[in-house]
């Protein structure tokens, strides 16, 4: 079996909230990778992960296709990300990337604590 087909493997066998759990760590190591780039001065790195982790956030967004009002302002709130992350691109801005990061490490939380990683051991 190759590489490619072991992951694709791992992603299918995945459950949504585990997904998004993925997709938000990843988020996250981008927005680190692009605060070193910036510092670097390397732009092409930083706009390659600012990108990335702003798609992350449209198809999140996107993703959230229900009529409910809970679930129109997450979406709401995942369009705000992107656009602060395309601000923090547009001018290489790691106070943008700094302010976004609470945010991507608070929705990791959240959904590690509903795949059961954040629950206390048993005394």
């Amino acid at each position: 079996m190759e590489p490619q087909d072991i992951q694709e493997n791992v992603y299918s066998s995945m459950t949504p909230s585990e997904l998004v759990f993925r997709l938000l760590d990843r988020a996250e190591v981008d927005l680190y990778c692009a605060q070193d780039a910036i510092t670097r001065w390397d732009f092409e790195t930083a706009n390659r992960s600012l990108l990335h982790a702003q798609d992350i956030f449209l198809e999140l967004q996107a993703m959230m296709r229900s009529l409910d009002p809970l679930t129109q302002q997450a979406a709401s709130f995942l369009g705000d990300v992107a656009e602060l992350l395309f601000f923090a691109n547009l001018y290489k801005d790691i106070d943008r990337i700094n302010e976004a990061l609470p945010f991507v490490e608070r929705l990791k939380i959240i959904y590690g604590y509903g795949l059961g990683a954040g629950k206390r051991p048993a005394t």
